[in-house]
């Protein structure tokens, strides 16, 4: 029963993942990048039929691709090397697509919890948790008046020099849990480590890391071997 629910929703999000396309792409386009027949499409987007699972999880994939080149469409960098990250983080078509490449790539495996870091990581990390019909936590970057207690994770960052804590609250994350650690952005690594550190701190397991863009590749320094499964929509290589 599990199982036909996984594919049921597979097939629902392929065709939403169409629908999300066709606001970027004409019909002749996407028949072309999909490899499906005008007619065909039409009747996916309109909803008047499903695709099989095979060519559902075929069209997510092909998805994939397309949202990777939405981003570098809607990439914008200084500079300096800074990216606009907001009008990526925060655009719902991106985050549509992206949330069913996770559940493509996840599905497989038991996710009880996805985590985040405030602030821009959250629409992203809701869009998944949604997706995977799973629990949801963000780690702050203050700690909320009142009685509640938090783990923390502190973390250095040279510029300007200072230590950055995050706090999670002590009942976010249940002993035993599997999460899915999701971020928008990628760079130095120093947040994943914390965000790590915490699931740990919990007493639970981190199975997996997604994120929308990585930048340069010193995050990857921070990644235990034990940590099988890292999905990075659009990776950018700096000098």
């Amino acid at each position: 029963m599990v199982r036909k629910v996984q594919e049921l929703k597979l097939r629902l999000m392929s065709v939403d993942s169409l629908r999300v396309i066709k606001n970027f792409y004409t019909y002749e386009e996407l028949s072309r990048l999909v490899g499906l027949p005008k007619s065909l499409l039409c009747r996916y987007v309109k909803g008047d039929i499903l695709p099989l699972t095979s060519r559902a999880i075929k069209i997510t994939k092909i998805a994939s691709n397309i949202l990777v080149e939405i981003i570098e469409k809607k990439l914008r960098m200084s500079r300096r090397g800074v990216i606009d990250i907001y009008s990526i983080a925060y655009d719902p078509y991106i985050l549509r697509l992206a949330a069913y490449y996770a559940f493509l790539c996840f599905n497989d495996i038991e996710v009880d919890r996805v985590l985040t870091a405030a602030v821009n990581g959250i629409p992203l990390a809701v869009m998944i948790s949604q997706t995977f019909d799973t629990k949801l936590a963000v780690a702050l970057k203050a700690r909320e008046v009142g009685d509640m207690k938090y783990l923390e994770a502190q973390y250095f960052s040279p510029s300007p020099p200072m230590f950055i804590s995050l706090y999670l609250p002590e009942t976010a994350v249940e002993e035993g849990e599997k999460v899915l650690i999701v971020d928008d952005l990628l760079r130095t690594g120093r947040t994943l480590n914390a965000l790590m550190k915490l699931v740990q701190d919990a007493g639970a397991e981190t199975i997996g890391v997604f994120a929308l863009i990585s930048l340069g590749s010193e995050w990857k320094n921070i990644i235990p071997q034990t940590l099988k499964r890292i999905v990075v929509v659009k990776s950018i290589d700096i000098g």
